[in-house]
């Protein structure tokens, strides 16, 4: 039997993360929980939807955000819409119910460490595997023709590189080549993709998707290599400092001498703390606007999310300094994780400016190793740097900790060409000019040539 729908994340939570949870361990990562998703519906990112195909041979679990046209390219748009991943990682999940995929992951699993975690995965699914096309194809044909039935112009997808979603995707196998394309902005402030700029190598013209109506056709999306990240092989404290690189174990050492510390809190007033240090942070490096998160949007973090948004604090020692709680130092630097069962993700952090000097931001990372392998997760994922090619500082940093990498691919696709044209054409008639590889390309800033910025710390 086979059953394909489409839930609102909202209105069917609870249905949706039991089925998520029906997965191996090493596939409920907490980006494609419904409360994930709930939480950039709030911040007014689109609306959390989630697609399942279920049938005798396995199931795909698909989260996405459902974004209406009208805000954008006016009241004329007001039945159609465009579908994005949440800030973050996501694709779909596989899993055939014929192989006995494994809760655990190997945490000594050899292979080469320039390659992506797959040895890790342990999920039984190679991208030739024969029932992951199918249960992909099946997908993807009934998803065409509900995306055609919802008004659905175009979709973009920020694959997740630990669990390698893009496999199997129909419409093409991930291209070789250079990283390149999206951005990932991540950084002291954030470790993952920009949620509101999506953009792909190309010009102008939309890329590879469906023609006219294809209702009941798989509707192929073009996968591209995009840049790499950074992660961590979780297991002893000893084991993650001999993978320091010879100047990040130096600075470990001066944030230890000058007597820092750092520790899981969840008291009100940690998480006030970092607030401030995140949003100093964003303002010191010229954040843009979307990036000054509400004291609304931390909330809601910790409500969504529960204790899969954990925060970790570097203090100074306590010296009478205007102490934020009793025998505690103040917070120099903070940063919040994602927690799964399996990885632990960086999410956004912040420092003080005046700290820098005794290197909070190596102890904090590094303290985030033996506090995520003493949760019994596998791997720590950092993120990328500022720019795609990742020959940047951030990069640098974040390659301090861990010689492991993993690509980050996207996926472009447009579902009625005609309106998307059409789309386009308002856009330039608005002021665009050249959106210079932003897709979709109608939501391209207007005025120019548009480049991504530096809005990383």
């Amino acid at each position: 039997m086979t059953v394909f729908r489409v839930f609102d994340l909202e209105l069917e939570r609870s249905e949706w993360d039991a089925r998520i949870a029906e997965l191996p361990l090493g596939l409920q990562d907490v980006y494609f929980s419904s409360g994930y998703h709930l939480l950039w519906q709030r911040h007014g990112d689109g609306w959390a939807r989630g697609a399942m195909l279920d049938t005798d041979e396995g199931a795909v679990l698909y989260p996405f955000l459902l974004r209406p046209l009208e805000p954008v390219l006016g009241p004329q748009w007001a039945d159609r819409c465009d579908l994005s991943s949440a800030y973050g990682y996501g694709g779909p999940l596989v899993h055939p119910t014929q192989r006995e995929a494994p809760d655990t992951v190997s945490r000594t699993a050899a292979g080469p460490l320039t390659e992506s975690p797959d040895a890790l995965d342990a999920l039984g699914a190679a991208a030739d595997d024969q029932v992951r096309l199918r249960l992909l194809a099946g997908l993807r044909t009934r998803f065409a023709t509900w995306c055609a039935e919802h008004g659905v112009v175009s979709e973009f997808i920020r694959f997740h590189p630990l669990l390698r979603t893009e496999r199997g995707m129909p419409g093409g196998a991930p291209a070789a080549g250079e990283c390149h394309g999206v951005e990932e902005s991540a950084g002291e402030g954030h470790g993952m993709g920009s949620p509101a700029v999506e953009r792909e190598p190309g010009a102008e013209m939309p890329p590879p998707g469906s023609g006219d109506d294809r209702r009941g056709v798989a509707v192929g999306i073009e996968v591209v290599p995009a840049n790499e990240t950074v992660w961590g092989r979780l297991s002893t404290p000893e084991e993650h400092r001999s993978a320091l690189s010879s100047s990040t174990r130096r600075n470990l050492r001066k944030a230890e001498r000058a007597g820092l510390t750092c520790a899981e809190e969840d008291d009100d007033g940690a998480w006030a703390a970092f607030i401030d240090l995140y949003t100093d942070t964003m303002k010191r490096r010229s954040a843009s606007e979307y990036y000054l998160f509400p004291r609304r949007y931390f909330d809601d973090c910790r409500k969504l999310l529960g204790d899969r948004a954990a925060l970790l604090c570097v203090r100074r020692p306590a010296q009478g300094d205007g102490d934020q709680r009793s025998g505690a130092g103040t917070i120099v630097a903070a940063a919040l994780f994602l927690r799964s069962p399996r990885a632990v993700h960086y999410h956004l952090g912040g420092s003080d400016a005046a700290a820098l000097a005794e290197r909070p931001n190596n102890l904090l990372f590094v303290a985030a190793m033996d506090w995520g392998a003493a949760l019994g997760a596998a791997r720590l994922h950092l993120g990328g740097g500022f720019r795609g090619g990742g020959d940047d500082e951030l990069f640098r940093f974040k390659a301090g900790f861990s010689p492991l990498r993993s690509r980050l691919y996207v996926g472009r696709c447009v579902h009625d060409h005609e309106a998307y044209e059409r789309a386009l054409q308002m856009w330039r008639e608005r002021g665009g000019v050249d959106p210079g590889g932003y897709f979709p390309a109608y939501r391209a800033p207007l005025g120019g040539c548009w480049t991504a910025p530096v809005d990383r710390p």
